[in-house]
């Protein structure tokens, strides 16, 4: 059994975080990303190899239950509040139980492998109230959405392997943020299509903390469960420009800083990761209009 588990205390701490300051708005979900709680390394997961029988998955009042099937003919009985459903089951379909007090999720039958998710009740509003959602998500069985497979499959993979704590961290906010996408009664009206507010968040950190990384579209689409040219249109059409120039724009942007500072030319280079010295002068070049050494020692003269 694979499993990647949130510390007893993380939503302690993490639900204060959300709720800070009366007339503060919600600070972005995706600072974890800057400063994990102790415990803090992403949802609760498991791939789960059942035999043949009886099974019951627990459903509690503090947290949502997704299950993704990966073999058919199992007999599931799901019960949430008021809803209730007994369904046969076919492979790669998910189910999606809300946290209930009363809930429960019981099968029988042949065999099979279960990929099942845990998510708490404190996470799941945090990433409610970030993507600016008034209701949460609710019941519904057998559905298919091939980008929450391609998420819970790249955070079985991650969870199986030494990865970035801020890779999960993005993984299990996309995870839930495309729930209450798929199974929210109330979305939020964006026009255009584009990232929504807690993937665009989510993106912009994981740019800003992987400055000496080479960060493309690739990655990101990745990270977030969407195809890489889906991911571009979306990207462009929620802030302006395609990843790479973003990303070049951001790197000048905190050169220009850190020059400013003081920091040598030679050093910085090296920091935003870029390929060599004269590359970082060139694109500091097009963004600024002067070399990177004729900007700071203008810099300089002018203090």
């Amino acid at each position: 059994m694979v499993s990647v588990r949130y510390g007893d205390d993380t939503f302690a701490g993490f639900a204060v975080m959300a709720r800070r300051g009366s007339g503060e708005s919600t600070p972005p979900i995706s600072r974890l990303n800057r400063k994990p709680p102790p415990g803090w390394d992403g949802l609760h997961f498991e791939a789960v190899d059942v035999a043949a029988g009886p099974l019951r998955l627990q459903v509690s009042a503090s947290g949502s239950l997704l299950v993704l099937h990966e073999d058919a003919g199992r007999i599931c009985s799901v019960r949430c509040d008021d809803t209730s459903a007994r369904f046969i089951v076919a492979a790669r379909r998910f189910d999606f139980v809300p946290a209930s007090a009363n809930g429960s999720f019981f099968s029988e039958g042949p065999s099979a492998r279960l990929f099942v998710i845990h998510v708490p009740l404190g996470f799941e509003n945090a990433v409610l109230a970030e993507g600016q959602r008034q209701t949460g998500a609710s019941a519904r069985f057998q559905f298919v959405d091939r980008r929450l497979e391609r998420l819970v499959g790249m955070l079985a993979r991650l969870a199986g392997h030494s990865s970035s704590t801020a890779d999960v961290v993005v993984l299990s906010v996309a995870v839930v943020d495309r729930i209450q996408e798929t199974c929210g009664l109330q979305s939020p009206d964006r026009g255009e299509p584009g990232l929504s507010p807690v993937i665009r968040n989510l993106v912009i950190d994981y740019i800003d903390q992987h400055m000496s990384m080479s960060v493309d579209g690739e990655h990101l689409a990745a990270l977030t469960g969407i195809s890489r040219s889906q991911f571009a249109v979306l990207f462009r059409n929620t802030l302006g420009t395609s990843v790479h120039q973003y990303v070049l724009a951001r790197k000048i942007d905190v050169a220009v800083r850190r020059l400013q500072e003081g920091v040598p030319v030679g050093e910085l280079a090296y920091d935003l990761g870029f390929s060599s010295h004269s590359h970082f002068s060139t694109v500091f070049r097009q963004h600024v209009g002067v070399s990177p050494r004729d900007f700071q020692r203008g810099d300089k003269s002018d203090a």
